[in-house]
C-alpha cells in the first residue's frame, strides 16, 4: 500500500467568560506555536476559529491575526466558517442558528478573511437541518464525525428490555467507505448538494493517546497511530484515499506541544504527506448517500445533557431566545441596541456551559449574561432603545 496522506483540521474557541489575560496566554502558548509549527514544516491545514474568538484576537493578540493571515496565504490553507459563539446548532431555532452563522462570517470578512466553502459545526453536531442551514448560507462542505458515516444505511437492530424491545444501534466498521459523502438537502427550491468531510474518530483518539504518552521510544510509540491509519484505509473504497485528522486544539496544547512537534516530524519521517483541502478534495472519492444520520464529535449528546443543571439552563436559554425573536428579526438588526441584545443572546448559547460541568467560573457567567438579557428585553419592550448595556 502506498504512503498515507492526511488532511489536518484544527478547531479553536475561547468562551466569553475566560479572562482577557488568560485568552492572551492561550494565543501565546498554544495558537501561535501551532501555526508556527505548521508553517515551519510547510504543512497546510484547515483551521476553524470561531468568529467571537477571532474578534477577541484582533484586540488582545493582533500579532496572531497577522501570523494566521500570512500562514493561510503561503500554505494554501483555509479558514473555515462556523457559528460565532460555539453553539450546538441543532438545539437552536432557525433564526438563532442563522444569526450565529452570519455573525461568524461577518466578523471574519470584516478582518479581511474569507470563510470559503467549508463549514465546521460546533461539537461536530451534524444533522440534516445543519446541512440545510449551511447550504442556504452558501457552504458546500460540512465537517462531520465518522459516527454519522458509520451509522448511515445501517439495518435496524433491537434488544430485549424490561418492558419489551428497545432500539439498539452500534456503529460498524463498514467496507467501501470514504472521507467524502455527498448528500442532497431540502432547500427553498428542489434540493442542494452538500459534501460531508468525514473526521475519523478513531484516528483522533489515537492522536491524543500518542500526545499523552510518557514513553520515549518514538518508533514504537507512533506505531498505534500508524496502525490505526491502516485499519481505516483498508476499509476505504480507494485505500489510497487521504484521511482527515481533526481535533480541538485545547485538547492537546499547550501541555503537549513538544509531543506535537515530535508527531509531525515522525509522520514526515514515515513518508506521510499532508494535503491542502483542495488536494484532499481532488484525491478522496465522493460517495453518494441519500441520508446521513445525526451525530456529534462524541457520537451522541450525552456529555452535554448529563444533569438536570444542563437541561434546565438549556430550557432557560430557549425561553430567552423565543422572547428575543418575538421583538425583531435577529438576523437583520437595525439598531445598536438590537445588536447588543442579539450578541448577548448568542453568547449564552455557547456549548461550553454544558461541557464544563459544575465549574462555577463557567456556569455563573452564563446566568449573569442571561439576567442582563432579561433586563435588555424589558427595556426594549418599554420603548427604551438606548444602546447602553446594563451592568450585570
Amino acid at each position: 500500500m502506498n504512503s498515507p496522506s492526511l488532511h489536518l483540521v484544527w478547531h479553536i474557541h475561547q468562551p466569553f467568560f475566560i479572562p482577557e489575560d488568560e485568552v492572551r496566554w492561550r494565543f501565546d502558548s498554544s495558537y501561535i506555536p501551532l501555526i508556527d509549527a505548521l508553517s515551519e514544516r510547510k504543512i497546510p491545514c484547515s483551521i476553524n476559529i470561531t468568529g467571537s474568538t477571532l474578534r477577541g484576537a484582533s484586540k488582545l493578540c493582533p500579532e496572531f491575526v497577522d501570523i494566521l493571515r500570512d500562514y493561510l496565504g503561503t500554505t494554501r490553507s483555509v479558514l473555515l466558517g462556523s457559528a460565532a459563539y460555539h453553539p450546538i446548532l441543532p438545539w437552536l431555532t432557525t433564526k438563532s442558528a442563522l444569526a450565529q452563522i452570519r455573525l461568524d462570517r461577518n466578523v471574519k470578512q470584516g478582518l479581511g478573511f474569507s470563510t470559503g466553502d467549508i463549514f465546521w459545526p460546533t461539537e461536530l453536531a451534524w444533522s440534516t437541518r445543519v446541512g440545510i442551514l449551511a447550504a442556504a448560507e452558501g457552504y458546500k462542505f460540512v465537517v462531520i464525525d465518522s459516527a454519522s458515516r458509520d451509522f448511515a444505511n445501517q439495518l435496524p437492530q433491537w434488544k430485549e428490555g424490561e418492558r419489551g424491545l428497545l432500539p439498539f444501534s452500534k456503529g460498524t466498521r463498514k467496507l467501501g467507505v470514504s472521507s467524502q459523502i455527498r448528500v442532497r438537502v431540502p432547500s427553498s427550491g428542489d434540493s442542494k448538494p452538500i459534501v460531508l468531510v468525514v473526521r475519523e474518530h478513531s484516528l483522533s483518539k489515537a492522536f491524543l493517546e500518542y500526545l499523552s504518552s510518557d514513553q520515549r521510544d518514538l518508533n514504537t510509540e507512533l506505531g498505534p497511530f500508524l496502525e490505526e491509519m491502516e485499519k481505516v484505509r483498508i476499509r476505504f473504497l480507494n485505500p489510497r484515499s487521504p484521511l482527515v485528522l481533526a481535533e480541538d486544539v485545547e485538547r492537546f496544547l499547550p501541555n503537549s506541544l513538544p509531543r506535537f512537534l515530535d508527531f509531525l516530524d515522525e509522520l514526515i519521517g514515515h513518508g506521510v504527506s499532508f494535503l491542502s483541502f483542495t488536494d484532499f478534495n481532488l484525491s478522496a472519492p465522493i460517495i453518494e448517500h441519500k441520508y446521513v444520520p445525526a451525530s456529534t464529535m462524541e457520537g451522541d449528546e450525552s456529555i452535554w445533557m448529563a444533569s438536570v443543571d444542563d437541561m434546565w439552563f438549556r430550557a432557560y436559554a430557549a425561553e430567552l431566545s423565543t422572547s428575543v425573536e418575538s421583538l425583531f428579526d435577529i438576523t437583520n438588526v437595525s439598531s445598536e441596541i438590537e445588536s447588543t441584545i442579539v450578541e448577548t443572546l448568542l453568547r449564552i448559547q455557547d456549548s461550553s456551559f454544558y461541557f464544563w460541568h459544575y465549574i462555577s467560573r463557567a456556569r455563573a457567567p452564563f446566568y449573569r449574561e442571561a439576567r442582563v438579557l432579561e433586563e435588555l428585553i424589558k427595556k426594549y419592550q418599554n420603548g427604551e432603545r438606548k444602546s447602553l448595556r446594563p451592568t450585570a
